[in-house]
């Protein structure tokens, strides 16, 4: 009986080394990009050598210290209206921008005319769709390094499918932590255990 108990726990013991092994090995590149991109994540001024912008002296209108949802006027109100005086339509987007030294809500369907809506007082008007919004309008947006970075490291590089996988390999590497916890600890536990008989 005790040997066939013994014979049991090597099997399981030999099993366990073998998943660990060679499953460690399929994911190591994935476990490195997992923990690469997370450490640059984590210390993005850093690596980039961006350092926090001051505060500018003089103030806009629309800034990133703006309070959106202090406007008179919000989101839920500005499709309100496009939705009267548009009908029901496919948006391209809504933009929050500074239009003749006011705040307004640009509304961008997919064909026709724009829709200005002012912030504050509600007030709209049409205009003709813009063809371009800048000297790079049209050009493929670049991909900054920290939102290549962060999409590695979520696997939102490669869509759902890009998730799943960092999913599984980050409950592989629990595995492989649990796994390699038992066979670092049992054979100890073992041999203080026959040690204590002896």
């Amino acid at each position: 009986m005790e040997n066939r108990r013994r014979a049991l726990r090597w099997r399981i013991h030999a099993g366990l080394r073998k998943w660990h092994i060679w499953l460690g090995l399929a994911l190591t590149p994935l476990l490195i990009l997992v923990s690469l991109t997370g450490i640059w994540l984590n210390h993005k001024t850093l690596f980039s050598g961006a350092r926090p912008a001051p505060a500018p002296a003089w103030k806009s209108l629309l800034d990133t210290g703006t309070h959106a949802g202090e406007l008179p006027l919000n989101l839920d109100d500005a499709l309100r209206t496009a939705r009267y005086e548009m009908g029901w339509l496919s948006l391209d987007s809504v933009e929050l921008a500074e239009d003749r030294g006011r705040l307004a809500y640009r509304v961008v369907p997919t064909t026709g005319r724009e829709l200005v809506i002012d912030a504050h007082s509600g007030a709209w008007r049409f205009e003709e769709r813009r063809r371009s919004r800048g000297p790079h309008a049209g050009a493929p947006s670049k991909r900054s390094l920290n939102r290549l970075m962060r999409d590695l490291h979520t696997g939102d590089v490669a869509g759902m499918p890009g998730r799943l996988i960092i999913d599984f390999s980050g409950v592989v590497l629990v595995g492989l932590c649990l796994s390699g916890l038992y066979l670092w600890g049992v054979p100890r536990w073992n041999k203080r255990r026959a040690a204590g008989k002896s």
